[in-house]
This record gives structure tokens, sequence and C-alpha cells, in this order.
């Protein structure tokens, strides 16, 4: 049985057309690299919030100074004299 199950195959694969081969294609392989300082660029930009909070005080009055530069980085719990 074992025979004619194997007979059976390879008759299978005989029958059946081979798979073309891909043509190979040759192809240029380049590694990118900066020619000169000059191609670097450079944007400076801002970026801003989409949406803003909206903010306020439990306790009113005026701010009288704020010692603390825009973009400056506060650790949780420090104290904004």
């Amino acid at each position: 049985m074992k025979v004619l199950i194997r007979i059976a195959m390879l008759m299978a694969a005989a029958v059946m057309p081979m798979a073309s081969q891909a043509e190979t294609r040759i192809v240029k392989i380049e590694t990118v690299t900066l020619a000169n300082d000059q191609e670097q660029r450079i944007f400076c930009s801002r970026v801003v919030a989409r949406e803003t909070p909206d903010l306020a005080f439990q306790i009113g009055g005026q701010i009288i100074e704020m010692p603390i530069e825009e973009g400056a980085f506060m650790s949780a719990g420090v104290w904004l004299r």
C-alpha cells in the first residue's frame, strides 16, 4: 500500500509544471553618506500646545515675581515662590 502511495505521489509530481525560475536581476547598492557639513539642514521652531487647560487659583491675589524661566522643568511638589 505504501508503495502505491509513493508511486502516485511521484506521478503527480511529474505531471505538475515546474515553477519557472525568476530571472536574476542585478541591482546597484550604494551607501548613503553626508558629503559635507553644508548638506545639513536645521529648522528652528517652537512647539505650541493645541489645547490649553483652564487653571484657577484657590486663593486670590497677585503674582509679584516669578523667578522661574519659561520652559524650565520642575519636580513634583516644588513650591513656586
